[in-house]
């Protein structure tokens, strides 16, 4: 006969989250949605993505503005990698134990931030690439932040 929990307790299995795992689950799921979203705009909406970058660039007007592509090949990938970023973050809001995912997920940020970092420096500057770096800089700290609180 197996032991049942003492009268009035919740099995393991059925425990409910602490209080930090469910503020971490709804911010991953909210990184998730921002990722998701702009994947969705960068594949259904390309141009209007660009204009949306180049509408910040209008503002700082410093930089160059970002050219609209004739082929979406790169923006392609883009939006493959941003829904890889947020259907991660969206898996790993629902596990408990998810800290090396979250760390790894940081780390391709900052790895992210260092590619558009190089190719600010050596190229066009649009200031589409500090925008991104920025977008990316603050995800990076949150992940990393929510790596440590945990």
């Amino acid at each position: 006969m197996s032991e049942q929990p003492p009268s009035g307790t919740a099995p393991e299995t059925m425990s409910a989250p602490t209080p930090r795992y469910s503020r971490t689950g709804w911010a991953l799921r909210f990184i998730a949605a921002l990722h998701l979203g702009g994947a969705a705009l960068i594949f259904f909406r390309p141009e209007e993505t660009i204009e949306i970058f180049n509408f910040l660039q209008r503002l700082v007007k410093h930089f160059e503005p970002l050219p609209v592509p004739g082929d979406h090949f790169w923006l392609t990938i883009a939006s493959a990698e941003m829904m890889l970023y947020g259907l991660l973050c969206l898996v790993i809001s629902f596990q408990k134990r998810n800290n090396g995912i979250l760390f790894t997920l940081a780390l391709a940020k900052a790895l992210t931030i260092m590619a558009f970092w190089y190719q600010f420096r050596i190229g066009t500057k649009y200031c589409a690439y500090l925008g991104a770096m920025f977008f990316d800089a603050v995800m990076a700290i949150w992940l990393i932040l929510l790596t440590f609180l945990h």
